[in-house]
């Protein structure tokens, strides 16, 4: 087999594409109505208490293109965060909280809700 070497030198910039500035504008700058409602809704969502915000995760959930099963196991993270936890405001939850949760998985049985 023979191999053939390559014309392209390193040092030789690729063709490049040009995009009007126009183009270049349009596509950098933010809609400013779209930020102003993820903003809004990112308050409220601050504002809200955690189960409040589970029940309305799994309802987009269960409205998405995802299985049963999937959606089951959503709620039951969900659940299991807010037994752990307790229900408190978005803007409580922070790494200490994560971690008391996390620390509580640990010690649970991996089993302790099957029936016996």
């Amino acid at each position: 087999m023979s191999s053939k070497a390559s014309t392209t030198s390193l040092s030789t910039p690729p063709e490049s594409t040009t995009v009007a500035p126009a183009a270049l504008k349009t596509a950098s700058q933010p809609n400013p109505n779209e930020i102003a409602e993820k903003t809004e809704k990112v308050e409220k969502a601050a504002e809200m208490q955690l189960s409040k915000l589970m029940q309305d995760f799994i309802r987009e959930k269960e409205a998405s293109n995802i299985t049963k099963s999937t959606v089951l196991f959503h709620q039951v993270c969900c659940e299991d965060f807010l037994e752990c936890v307790g229900d408190m405001s978005a803007t409580e939850v922070n790494k200490a909280v994560v971690r008391k949760y996390l620390e509580m998985q640990k010690k649970l049985p991996s089993q302790r809700k099957k029936n016996p």
